[in-house]
């Protein structure tokens, strides 16, 4: 039993000490980052924002999750 409450509470106190990061909010500039599109090719945000005026970033997990399907047919 000692153990155990001695885990909840480790857990807790290592919970309490972690760094939750802040997303962005609506019209805040993002950091410029680059990566490799779905066909390979390397692209940048600094690029696509030369070409279009905005940029949407979607993070597709697959089509085995229901949520991202339906959130995907929204788009």
């Amino acid at each position: 039993m000692k153990k155990i409450t001695l885990f909840i509470a480790l857990a807790i106190m290592l919970g309490l000490h972690a760094n939750a990061q802040k997303g962005l909010t609506a019209g805040t500039k993002a950091p410029s980052f680059a990566g490799v599109d779905q066909n390979g090719k390397e692209i940048s945000l600094q690029g696509l924002l030369k070409q279009h005026k905005s940029v949407v970033l979607f993070f597709y997990r697959g089509q085995w999750c229901p949520y991202c399907n339906l959130h995907i047919k929204e788009l």
